[in-house]
C-alpha cells in the first residue's frame, strides 16, 4: 500500500530555530531543506490488522524504509561516540549524523597521543582504525596529515556544525533512552551541536503501535525536563497524508 509521507509538526529547543539555518551537509549545502525532503516521502508498506482499527503500519518497515531513503550529501548512520568521536561499527549509536570528519580525527588522534593522551596511546592510535570501521590505509593517511609531534594536542576548527539524529517510533520508554545517549555524549566532552528528533502524529501515530514515543509525548517529555538538554533540537513530528492514505 503506498501512503505519503509529510512534516506536520515541529518545534525547537534551545534556540533551534535559531541555529538550523547555519547547518550544512556535505557538501556544505543547506541541510535544513534536504531534511525536509527527505521526509516528504512517498513510500509503500505493508498494511497491517490492528485490535479496533481500520489498518496499521508496521514500525520496523517504516523505520527501515526511512534510513533507505537517506542520501544526503555527508550523511553517515549508526554513529558512535568512541575515543573523543564518532564512531560507525555496529548498532545501537544515533541513527544518523553529519559533520567534518577530518576534525573528527583530529579528535580521535588527540585522545590518543594529544597533551593528555592515554598510556600505549601511540600503539593503540595505530590500530584506532578496527573501532572506527575505517579501512587501515586510509586511517594511516589521514593520520600522516597530522604532522604535529605526539604529546602536544592538534587544534583545528570545523568547517561545518556536528549534527546527531534519531528515528524513533518505538516503545515509549526509548525516548529517555535517547535523550541520556545525547547527555552522555555531551558530558563526555564530545562536541554535538544540533539534535533532530524525528517520530510519529497524528495519523501515523494511530496507524503504528499504542505505547509508542510520539511527537506529543516528546514534546510534553521536553518541557518538563528541558533544563536537561544543552544542545539546540529540532522535535519533528512526521505523519501520513490523509487523503493519500484514503485513496490508495
Amino acid at each position: 500500500m503506498k501512503y505519503k509521507l509529510e512534516i506536520k509538526s515541529e518545534q525547537y529547543y534551545n534556540n533551534g530555530n535559531l541555529m538550523l539555518r547555519f547547518l550544512e551537509d556535505g557538501k556544505q549545502e543547506a541541510l535544513e531543506e534536504k531534511i525536509r525532503e527527505w521526509l516528504r516521502y512517498d513510500c509503500e508498506l505493508t498494511a497491517k490488522s490492528r485490535k479496533n482499527k481500520q489498518s496499521g503500519i508496521n514500525a520496523n518497515e517504516l523505520n527501515k524504509a526511512l534510513r533507505n531513503n537517506l542520501c544526503i550529501p555527508g550523511v553517515r548512520k549508526e554513529t558512535h561516540v568512541v575515543y573523543n568521536g564518532f564512531s560507525h561499527k555496529g548498532i545501537e549509536g544515533f541513527d544518523f549524523s553529519f559533520y567534518d570528519e577530518k576534525y573528527n580525527i583530529a579528535q580521535i588522534r588527540n585522545y590518543f597521543v594529544g597533551e593528555r593522551g592515554c598510556y600505549n596511546g601511540e600503539e593503540r592510535l595505530k590500530n584506532a582504525y578496527k573501532d572506527l570501521n575505517m579501512p587501515a590505509k586510509e586511517w594511516k593517511e589521514e593520520l600522516s596529515k597530522i604532522t604535529v609531534p605526539y604529546g602536544t594536542t592538534y587544534r583545528t576548527e570545523k568547517k561545518r556544525l556536528t549534527v546527531v539524529g534519531e528515528i524513533q517510533f518505538g516503545n515509549w520508554a526509548l525516548l529517555e533512552h535517547d535523550i541520556q545517549r545525547l547527555i552522555n555524549a555531551t558530558e563526555q566532552g564530545i562536541s554535538i551541536d544540533y539534535y533532530i528528533y524525528i517520530t510519529a502524529t497524528g495519523n501515523l501515530a494511530e496507524k503504528l503501535s499504542d505505547g509508542i514515543v510520539n511527537y506529543e509525548k516528546t514534546s510534553e517529555f521536553l518541557e518538563k525536563n528541558g533544563k536537561l538538554l544543552k544542545v539546540p533540537m529540532w522535535l519533528i513530528g512526521l505523519d501520513i497524508n490523509q487523503k493519500e492514505d484514503e485513496t490508495s
